[in-house]
């Protein structure tokens, strides 16, 4: 799967969306990310190993604690510009 393709899966889940949103407020532990969702700390945990082979969140790791951190590579904001830009008019054929 290229680069782009992955980037693009990982966002279509909205919980990972998400995430993204969250970690634009700066760094937190997997703890922190799962108070405000109704699904267990092992769920985002799930999510967050998506969004890392993506590009989109960096993770550190000590002895007791797993801190997802914002990518300096790729974040949200530049990819929603590249998405929400608008599509050319496609030419409609009149008979």
């Amino acid at each position: 799967m290229d680069g782009l393709s992955t980037v693009f899966l990982a966002l279509t889940d909205p919980t990972r969306r998400a995430l993204m949103e969250q970690r634009q407020k700066g760094e937190a532990t997997v703890t922190e990310l799962a108070a405000p969702h109704t699904i267990s700390v092992l769920f985002i945990s799930r999510h967050l190993n998506v969004l890392e082979p993506a590009g989109l969140i960096t993770e550190t790791s000590s002895a007791r604690w797993r801190r997802a951190g914002h990518s300096g590579e790729k974040s949200l904001p530049p990819m929603q510009k590249k998405i929400q830009r608008p599509a050319r008019p496609v030419p409609v054929d009149v008979a």
